[in-house]
């Protein structure tokens, strides 16, 4: 009796958990899968809400964001009117350029630059090529050494005006650069600045090449101040500030980035005109006009930016559940671990595809990364006109608050993107796994828009800013025979209105003594050094205005004896 009571509950008991357990994994299933739209299928359908825009389409059915970009800038943009164009032909085919596709070339309407024609060189590469010929103080024995040396001696057109009489190495590079730096100048001119799109984490063709012609053409102004021709050297810094105008307005985030070191040269080259000593009145109004051009800030550029910025966001969120050559992303490890089918590659990846594309709620996390790039077009282009320091402070705190909330609200701990939590973690949810990612990524990219808001264009403008102030304090010196008491003494006739330091909202720190002043910004540090360049670990303290000149014979001392420590 008992035994069979005992047999019958033990039945009953199997029964109850079969049930049971049916019912739980009914609701494991329904918490962590929602419906997948196929290996072959887009990950979301196109809709302007959640894929920003519609078309064009990949031949899968994602949207095509590099085919959109391409086609929205390149609208009305020649081989003749693009100054991207002369900047492939100065350059010539150097590796970047070289392992493009045909596809990439033809978007420019070009055709590949060929091999053995003449390209622009370096001065430091032309030194290197040139070592017996170089002054003897930058001669070595060593191989090593004399290259370093050699470098060094490029430094000094760089740093100073020079005159060409005592340097024939330098002179025939000049010679020979010439008709590219004539194109150079041309190019910065012209009203387009195309390049066929590149996304983040892409390596933009040129950009190591092109920060090299920047060099070049400051080390040109250098030269031709050091022979007296101060026009041309304006002309050159000038072009120089076109080109940074150019590349700030491209779009992709390398170039965008790469023209906060672009503008650095011209400024540099500006300040050394202003302190030659050999400027006229008439040319220092062409400097403080081309520094007033410069730091008006159209909102332009912020809006390719982030356009930019949104595309590449939403095609990574397309991409990353079932790209697996490029990313080994969630889906393939996922599917990997835990269904142990290293043997059978084909089947792994169909299976992790599904894990990838099932237990993650992409639909929302497009959503919410389209409404996050709302927010952010929100605080930076809500206005047309840039009003200074106040207007891009209160835009890049709006753009961090924004970093903040996402990280306060389902934010995902460390662990959170290792794939196997998508499995190990059951009980999350799908839907939450789609917020938790979405939150993730944006999360990142609000910080860093912020923070290059911050560092790029603040960086320029303050730099252009504090070099137009020296330019009015030396304008003012000449026409009053005495240094300005403040900067407020000069508003109206040589500044609109007293200028301000983008990382204070203060007006400069400007100390006048008898025949010299000071003249800084307290750069990003927040921290008044004194006008000190360079702290005790060699990172920059101030951005300082250069009432000091060097001459070359000066710096080759300092130069040397740094070599020599």
């Amino acid at each position: 009796m008992l035994v069979r009571i005992a047999e019958n509950w033990t039945r009953y008991a199997t029964w109850m958990g079969i049930l049971f357990g049916q019912q739980w994994l009914v609701i494991l299933i329904l918490l962590n899968f929602g419906p997948s739209p196929g290996p072959d299928s887009p990950l979301v359908r196109p809709h302007p809400e959640l894929t920003f825009i519609t078309e064009p389409l990949l031949p899968g059915g994602d949207v095509d964001y590099a085919r959109y970009l391409d086609e929205k800038f390149s609208q009305g943009v020649t081989a003749k009117n693009n100054a991207y164009v002369d900047m492939v032909s100065i350059i010539g085919p150097v590796e970047s350029i070289a392992e493009l596709p045909d596809e990439w070339f033809a978007k420019l309407e070009i055709a590949r630059p060929p091999d053995g024609a003449a390209y622009h060189q370096s001065l430091e590469e032309w030194c290197i090529d040139h070592l017996a010929e170089l002054p003897k103080e930058f001669h070595s024995e060593d191989e090593k050494k004399a290259v370093e040396l050699a470098s060094l001696y490029s430094r000094l057109f760089e740093d100073v005006p020079v005159d060409l009489s005592g340097h024939p190495v330098a002179a025939r590079w000049f010679q020979e650069m010439r008709p590219f730096f004539a194109m150079y100048r041309q190019a910065s001119v012209k009203p387009h600045y195309f390049s066929p799109c590149r996304f983040f984490g892409d390596l933009t063709p040129m950009a190591m090449e092109l920060r090299q012609l920047h060099k070049s053409m400051i080390q040109s102004a250098n030269i031709r101040l050091g022979m007296g021709d101060v026009d041309g050297a304006i002309n050159d810094c000038m072009a120089i500030a076109g080109m940074a105008r150019h590349e700030a307005s491209n779009g992709n985030e390398s170039s965008f980035m790469y023209s906060s070191l672009t503008h650095h040269y011209f400024t540099h080259g500006f300040y050394n005109i202003l302190y030659s000593g050999r400027c006229s009145e008439r040319q220092l109004k062409r400097m403080a006009d081309e520094i007033s051009a410069f730091v008006e800030h159209p909102s332009r550029i912020q809006r390719i930016h982030l356009l930019y910025s949104r595309c590449d966001s939403l095609r990574w969120i397309a991409r990353y559940p079932r790209n697996m050559n490029n990313y080994e992303g969630v889906a393939w490890r996922a599917g990997k671990k835990v269904l142990r089918t290293d043997g059978i590659p084909e089947l792994r990846d169909r299976c992790a595809i599904f894990l990838g594309r099932s237990m993650v709620d992409w639909k929302t996390a497009m959503k919410m990364t389209n409404d996050c790039y709302d927010e952010l077009e929100a605080a930076f282009l809500e206005e047309d006109e840039f009003n200074g320091w106040t207007d891009l402070n209160e835009r890049i705190q709006r753009a961090k608050k924004l970093a903040d909330r996402l990280e306060s609200k389902e934010f995902p701990d460390s662990g959170f993107m290792d794939p196997w939590n998508l499995i190990k973690r059951p009980f999350e949810g799908y839907r939450r796994r789609g917020v938790k990612i979405a939150n993730f990524y944006l999360a990142i990219q609000a910080r860093n828009i912020a923070n290059e808001a911050n560092t790029c264009e603040a960086g320029w403008i303050n730099e252009a800013r504090l070099c137009g102030t020296a330019i009015a304090v030396e304008r003012f010196l000449r026409d009053q025979n005495r240094l300005p008491g403040d900067l407020s003494e000069l508003v109206p006739s040589w500044l609109p209105s007293v200028p301000v330091d983008m990382f204070t909202g203060e007006p400069f720190i400007y100390r006048a003594g008898d025949d010299n002043y000071a003249l800084y910004s307290i750069w990003r540090n927040g921290v008044d050094d004194g006008g000190t360049r360079r702290d005790e670990d060699d990172k920059i303290a101030d951005i300082v205005a250069r009432p000091e000149f060097l001459t070359e014979v000066e710096w080759k001392k300092a130069a040397l004896a740094d070599e020599k420590d």
